[in-house]
């Protein structure tokens, strides 16, 4: 999502979108909660190799792993200390955006350094003054609890598992699964794939699916455990194409627990 008067900025980039799935119970082959964080934009501008893992240790507030960029002070994936896991997807660009607002990548942080739930999460999102249309996925490891929150800058309405939800233009419709919340920009391969690899999902099964449904432009894929506090991070590489996708990268497997010592 991008505010009309940026339109012009993406000109020739139609991977710039994003898929977001968190699954768990049944859904898994040993009932995990899995949430999974693709991250489709822009591979031409090289972001790929400033990617880091940011530690953050706030004087005030919760510690928190942010799967970035150097030099970029904002926050698109990340998890917390108290299990609070979160992603991003843009929904268009509806009538009524403004930027006049807190951007979403600051309301990240501001959710990692503050929410010890995920109802705080969600009433963090419902108070800020938001500015564009956005999906945001969030899930607790503490509770299993997980939803998808679409919104704009007038209203949210939360998804949760086993909902049945459409795009905001009635494009697509999601049919309900049990113990799965997903969305994406490519939505028929992505409801494909998650009801071929229902019940047998692990983070490495996952990490294949990815392949299936990432986009053009994908930059970075993360597959993180929300109860365990541990990830798996592959970025895009600078060959051009499909063989230089995140989702064709190796994965690296990183542990927060061990930052919180």
């Amino acid at each position: 999502s991008e505010f009309s008067g940026r339109r012009k900025l993406r000109v020739g980039w139609d991977g710039t979108s994003c898929t977001n799935y968190v699954v768990m119970g049944e859904a898994t082959e040993s009932g995990e909660m899995i949430q999974v964080r693709i991250l489709d934009w822009v591979r031409e501008f090289g972001m790929q190799e400033l990617s880091t893992v940011i530690i953050r240790k706030p004087l005030r507030g919760l510690n928190s792993a942010c799967f970035s960029y150097a030099g970029f002070v904002g926050c698109v994936t990340g998890m917390n200390e108290s299990r609070i896991t979160i992603g991003e997807k843009g929904d268009g660009d509806p009538p009524g955006e403004n930027l006049r607002g807190m951007p979403f990548v600051f309301l990240f942080r501001k959710i990692l350094r503050e929410a010890r739930s995920l109802e705080q999460a969600i009433h963090i999102v419902r108070n800020a003054k938001r500015t564009c249309a956005y999906w945001y996925t969030f899930s607790d490891g503490k509770t299993r609890e997980a939803v998808h929150l679409m919104t704009d800058r007038e209203q949210v309405r939360l998804i949760g598992f086993n909902e049945a939800f459409s795009h905001r233009d009635g494009t697509f419709h999601y049919p309900p699964m049990k113990d799965a919340v997903f969305g994406g920009a490519r939505p028929a391969k992505l409801v494909k794939s998650m009801q071929q690899s229902y019940g047998g999902i692990t983070a490495q099964i996952a990490q294949k699916m990815n392949e299936d449904f990432s986009g053009r432009g994908n930059l970075q894929n993360v597959v993180m455990r929300p109860e365990k506090l541990d990830a798996w991070i592959a970025n895009a590489s600078l060959e051009s194409g499909e063989k230089g996708k995140a989702c064709y990268q190796p994965y690296i497997y990183f542990d927060f627990k061990k930052y919180l010592d």
